[in-house]
């Protein structure tokens, strides 16, 4: 194809992907409205607003009035919240809104960069901007306010200098790209944090893989290294205020605890219910009051602890049950109708099956048909590893949103790439 003609199909789907999005962006806000939410859909999203103010305006980092949780979120999306604070003291939900809407139309370009830099086609390119353009799961990202969209961008950044590291021979620059990608992707959602690693070693689990390394063997350790030292740099801020506030080393968030709990417990059934913290921070707080707080740990470490104490006991005591959530949590995760009951009604039910279920399917047939093809795992090994997160953690369709332009470009390559071209 000329290149006049990809940069002239490329900028419609882009104009197109921006204007689904600001319609999704309206058309949220007016059932939020209509359900009457506050301000938003999802519970999450108040935790984001209130660090982005905090960021701000230079207040502590913290969220809750009175619980103070203060290693509770990353930073990576409130710190994209945060300028809408020095406009407005209080800004309109919408342009939060607005700002992932131009996030979804960032996505939407780097899956068609990407899906050229791995498969060289523009056909290939274009198609996978327009799935993702139009994909109704991916336009409703981008009209909430959560971290997903930001986290799929960096993603497929992340995937961007994975593939420009390969192509060029392990170079040392680009294996700083990917650490700073890394790091980025871990500030946005703290489960980027051992994607990299994981998606490395499985990858290396293949011949070809292997023969490759091996054969730059030198420039792969001298790129790792540098990946790593980036990573660790530019992780070291969130790292050092955390020992500061906690008295250890915290990676991400003190929310493990919390979260593994949701997933892994007597009354877990895959979707998440919050609503268990108060009954163990009550419990904490009446055996500080009467034993006192041991050696004087960190409240919110001492909870996380104690949540995760007791999950990792309830499975350990209830393997059986355990497995059988794992089966629903994978379930609810590649789910081809909505599980969220809001959304459950028949329209929105036949729209996310509609659309769906037909990327699945070829995406499943990409991951077959380039099974060859080195740069084409970096596609769905992301799923893998999310998928095996999700079946220990809660689970739903909000949580595979990240990875839906990875497998979009495969569906792409599956079904308009001629074989010769593989």
């Amino acid at each position: 194809m000329d290149r006049r003609l990809y940069c002239t199909f490329a900028a419609l789907i882009l104009l197109a992907a921006f204007v689904l999005r600001l319609g999704g962006a309206a058309v949220l806000g007016r059932f939020t409205a209509s359900r009457g939410e506050a301000r938003f859909f999802f519970g999450d999203s108040d935790s984001y607003w209130q660090l982005g103010r905090a960021l701000a305006t230079g207040a502590p980092y913290e969220h809750d009035e009175e619980r103070r949780w203060q290693v509770f979120r990353m930073p990576g999306y409130p710190l994209v919240l945060a300028p809408l604070f020095w406009v407005s003291d209080d800004p309109p939900v919408r342009a939060a809104r607005l700002e992932n809407v131009f996030l979804g139309t960032l996505t939407v370009l780097l899956t068609g960069w990407a899906a050229l830099a791995i498969f060289r086609d523009r056909w290939v390119a274009l198609w996978g901007m327009g799935f993702v353009a139009i994909l109704p799961e991916l336009v409703v990202q981008s009209a909430v306010v959560l971290s997903e969209e930001l986290s799929c961008v960096l993603n497929l950044a992340l995937l961007l200098a994975a593939v420009a590291l390969a192509r060029n021979h392990f170079s040392a620059r680009w294996g700083a790209c990917v650490g700073f990608f890394w790091a980025l992707g871990v500030y946005a959602r703290p489960d980027a944090l051992l994607l990299p690693p994981f998606v490395a070693c499985v990858t290396f689990l293949f011949p070809d893989a292997r023969r490759f390394v091996a054969r730059y063997a030198r420039r792969a350790g001298v790129s790792l290294i540098v990946a790593f030292a980036v990573f660790s740099a530019l992780m070291t801020p969130w790292w050092i205020r955390n020992v500061r506030l906690t008295g250890r080393f915290v990676p991400t968030t003190l929310q493990v605890g919390a979260s593994l709990y949701d997933g892994l417990s007597p009354t877990a059934d895959g979707g998440s219910d919050m609503a268990f913290v108060d009954r163990f921070r009550d419990e904490l707080d009446r055996a500080i009051d009467s034993e006192g707080n041991r050696n004087g740990e960190f409240y919110e470490a001492r909870l996380d602890r104690t949540m995760k104490d007791a999950a990792l006991r309830w499975a350990k005591e209830n393997p059986g049950k355990a497995i059988r959530l794992a089966g629903v949590k994978f379930l609810r995760l590649w789910n081809v109708v909505p599980n969220e009951p809001a959304f459950s009604n028949p329209a929105a039910k036949w729209t996310i099956f509609l659309s769906f279920t037909p990327l699945l399917l070829a995406a499943l047939w990409g991951v077959w048909k380039f099974r060859g093809v080195p740069l084409a795992r970096l596609l769905w090994i992301p799923a893998a590893y999310i998928t095996l997160l999700h079946m220990i953690f809660v689970a739903s369709l909000r949580y595979r949103a990240p990875i839906l332009p990875e497998l979009t470009i495969l569906a792409a390559a599956a079904l308009f790439m001629p074989p010769h071209r593989r």
